[in-house]
């Protein structure tokens, strides 16, 4: 049985990537933070599948080499998924840095030294969508990357971009490219497997309760947790994969459209979801309050377009679920987890 190590654990697409692997026939080894919060995970995964047996749970941070070498023991692959967030993280760019673009490293390490036959990395369009001159519909491809002195680009999407950069460097230094494929998806959405939320979901499931009741101007390519899931695994075996920049978000839509969708198909919404958009000025004002908005501040009143044909040709045909699917059924898993009411 081949085995991974796949990295944070805990998040919306890891453990959907775990459910994965382990339907797939995959042994896992799954790094968290904090060791205490894996039954809770087991837990929850049972609903999932009967699979769990062919888990092993570390204690890994990736800001330190403690217990990195006894995850990686026997391992083929590695999916490294775990980042810091706007959550996790504060107000400086080297917090963000000791864990994405050194723990990152830490890992491209272990590939050299182990001899990993492939690792696969999760990273953000974050990385590819900033610079100076943008207009709306702003239009970005395989070949983009994010201009670090732009005003536009916040925290999150810096740290993004100098770990890809550094990735991209490191693979070329070690002539490891051929082990290396790099995923950047959009705005992840779909159902979710427990309560705990990403970003993403999180704007959903605040878009139902009331928060909102107007929503800034912001619009993202949307992909499927289940698909960006499933791409991981392939990327991590198929050769045609293997030293790619691989896009995932097809369809952009705005919150407000996100809403309008939601409201199509749960009425009993209507009187919750936002009505209006939030003027520009008064958005980038709030973005100065709130660390969740003041990331993706740059994007108020952009549309931000994927041109991913290179991406999809790689991928020969792969089918994905419509932005109206995966948001009907966030706000369906949301409903189910008593999230949404």
């Amino acid at each position: 049985m081949k085995k991974v190590l796949l990295t944070g654990g805990n998040g919306f697409i890891a453990k959907r990537i775990l459910v994965d692997l382990l339907e797939a026939g995959y042994s896992v080894n799954v790094t968290l933070r904090d060791i205490n919060v894996s039954n809770i995970i087991k837990q929850n995964l049972s609903l999932h599948t009967k699979k769990l047996d062919q888990i092993q749970f570390f204690e890994c941070d990736l800001e330190l080499d403690d217990g990195w070498e006894e995850a990686i023991e026997g391992c083929d692959f590695i999916i490294h998924v775990a980042c810091p967030t706007p959550m996790s993280c504060g107000n400086d760019i080297e917090s963000y840095l000791m864990g994405s673009k050194d723990g990152t490293l830490r890992l491209l390490k272990l590939v050299v030294e182990k001899n990993i036959s492939k690792i696969v990395i999760t990273s953000s369009i974050t990385a590819l969508i900033y610079n100076d001159n943008r207009k709306s519909p702003f239009t970005f491809n395989e070949e983009s990357r994010s201009d670090l002195s732009s005003n536009d680009i916040g925290l999150y999407g810096q740290s993004k971009t100098i770990t890809d950069a550094a990735v991209w460097t490191f693979a070329k230094e070690n002539n490891i490219e051929s082990k290396i494929s790099c995923i950047y998806p959009g705005l992840v959405l779909g159902p979710c497997l427990d309560t705990r939320l990403n970003l993403s979901t999180l704007y959903l499931n605040q878009l139902t309760n009331g928060s909102f009741p107007m929503v800034p101007e912001l619009s993202w390519p949307i992909v499927d947790v289940r698909d960006v899931s499933k791409i991981h695994i392939m990327a991590m075996t198929e050769p045609q994969l293997a030293n790619q920049r691989l896009i995932l978000g097809n369809e952009s839509l705005s919150l407000m459209e996100i809403s309008d969708i939601i409201k199509t198909k749960y009425p009993e919404f209507e009187n919750k979801l936002p009505r209006a958009i939030l003027p520009e000025f008064i958005a980038k004002l709030l973005a100065y309050i709130d660390p969740k908005l003041r990331n993706i501040s740059g994007d108020i009143g952009v549309e931000v377009v994927a041109n991913n044909k290179v991406t999809n040709g790689i991928l020969n045909g792969f089918k994905f679920r419509t932005a109206e699917e995966s948001i009907l059924d966030t706000v369906e898993s949301l409903i189910e987890l008593k999230l949404a009411a």
